[in-house]
C-alpha cells in the first residue's frame, strides 16, 4: 500500500529539539519545549520558552521549503500590511539531524481554522484578505527573484496532472461516507480541464488556507497575520486566490474580488478547482489525525466549491 503523502521521513522528538536549539542558540538555555500545533504534513512544531516557535522538517523536501522561507520572508514583511513570521534563528544541519530548521518569535492570534467562524464573521474578512493578496501579488517580480523566489516546481496548477488524483480521493471519500456527491465535483473538474493557465506570474504564498491565517478578536475577528510560507514561489495568482473558495461563503466573493482588483473568469475558475484539489488532500489527512477544526474547514470548502 502506498504510504499517505503526509507520512514523515524523520520526526524530531522534544528532547532532540531541545538539544538542537540549546546547542546552536545558547540564548534559549534552558529551553522549555512543548508541542505547539497539530501534526502537519511538512514540519514538527514546538513552542519554546513560551515565546518562540521552532519548526523542524519532517521530510527532505520540506527542508528546502524552510530554507526558501527564511530567505524570502524578511522582504515580504516590508511589503505587506499583515504580520508574517521573522525567521531570525535558522539552525544548521548536524551529524544527527540532516536538515536546517528555523525559529520565529510567536505572532499574536489564533489560527482561523480553530475559530469556528460563522457566516458574517467570514464575510467581514473578505476585503482584508483581498487587500493582502493585492499587496503580495504586486511585489515586483525582479525584487522577488532577488530575494530567492523561484518558479513552481511541483505543478500546483496543472489541471491534467492534479485532476486524476483528486477524482480518486473524491470517490474514496464518498465510499467512506464523508461526502455524498462525488460526481458533482468530478463534473466541475472535468469541465474545466481546458482552462488557460498562462496568466501573470506573481509572488505567491502558495498554501493559503484557514490554518495559515491568524486572527485576533477584539470587537470582532480581524486578520492579523499569515504564517507557514514554506510554499512561497513564483506562479499563477489562482493558487492564492483559491482562499476565497476555501474560506469565504459565496456571498462574500464579490467583496473579495473588489478588494483584490481585476480577476478574469479563467483565473477565478482555476482558483475554484485549486480549492477542490486542496480540500480533497486536506480532508483525509484531517480525518485521520482526528483534527476536528481542520476537518470542519475542509468540508466547508468542499460544500462551497460547487458553482451556484
Amino acid at each position: 500500500m502506498t504510504p499517505p503523502p503526509w507520512q514523515a521521513e524523520r520526526v524530531v522528538a522534544p528532547a532532540e529539539a531541545r538539544a538542537l536549539i540549546e546547542d546552536q542558540f545558547p540564548e534559549f538555555r534552558p529551553a522549555q519545549v512543548r508541542n505547539f500545533a497539530q501534526e502537519s504534513w511538512d514540519n514538527t512544531t514546538y513552542l519554546v520558552n513560551g515565546s518562540h516557535v521552532f519548526r523542524f522538517p519532517r521530510r527532505e523536501f520540506a527542508a528546502n521549503l524552510v530554507d526558501t522561507e527564511a530567505k524570502i520572508l524578511p522582504g515580504v514583511a516590508k511589503s505587506v500590511s499583515l504580520a508574517v513570521p521573522d525567521p531570525r534563528w535558522v539552525g544548521r544541519p548536524t551529524e544527527t539531524y540532516s536538515w536546517i530548521f528555523a525559529g520565529y518569535s510567536i505572532l499574536p492570534g489564533q489560527t482561523a481554522c480553530s475559530a469556528s467562524l460563522h457566516h458574517d464573521q467570514r464575510h467581514s474578512l473578505a476585503a482584508p484578505l483581498g487587500r493582502f493578496l493585492r499587496e503580495l501579488h504586486s511585489i515586483p517580480l525582479p525584487i522577488a527573484e532577488g530575494w530567492g523566489a523561484r518558479p513552481d516546481g511541483i505543478r500546483r496548477l496543472d489541471v491534467g496532472y492534479r485532476n486524476p488524483g483528486t477524482i480518486k480521493r473524491l470517490q474514496d471519500m464518498e465510499e467512506k461516507g464523508l461526502i455524498g456527491n462525488a460526481a458533482s465535483y468530478v463534473a466541475v473538474l472535468e469541465e474545466r480541464e481546458n482552462l488557460q493557465t498562462n496568466g501573470p506570474i506573481v509572488l505567491l504564498h502558495g498554501d493559503l488556507y484557514s490554518r495559515h491565517l491568524l486572527l485576533v478578536n477584539d470587537a470582532g475577528p480581524t486578520v492579523s497575520g499569515v504564517i507557514d510560507w514554506g510554499d512561497v514561489h513564483l506562479g499563477h495568482p489562482a493558487v492564492d486566490l483559491s482562499i476565497a473558495h476555501l474560506f469565504l461563503p459565496p456571498e462574500s466573493h464579490q467583496c473579495f474580488r473588489s478588494a483584490y482588483g481585476s480577476i478574469d473568469e479563467d483565473t477565478w475558475e482555476l482558483a475554484r478547482i485549486r480549492s477542490i484539489w486542496h480540500s480533497c488532500a486536506v480532508a483525509p489527512f484531517a480525518v485521520e489525525q482526528g483534527d476536528s477544526d481542520l476537518s470542519r474547514e475542509a468540508f466547508f470548502a468542499l460544500r462551497n466549491a460547487l458553482p451556484n
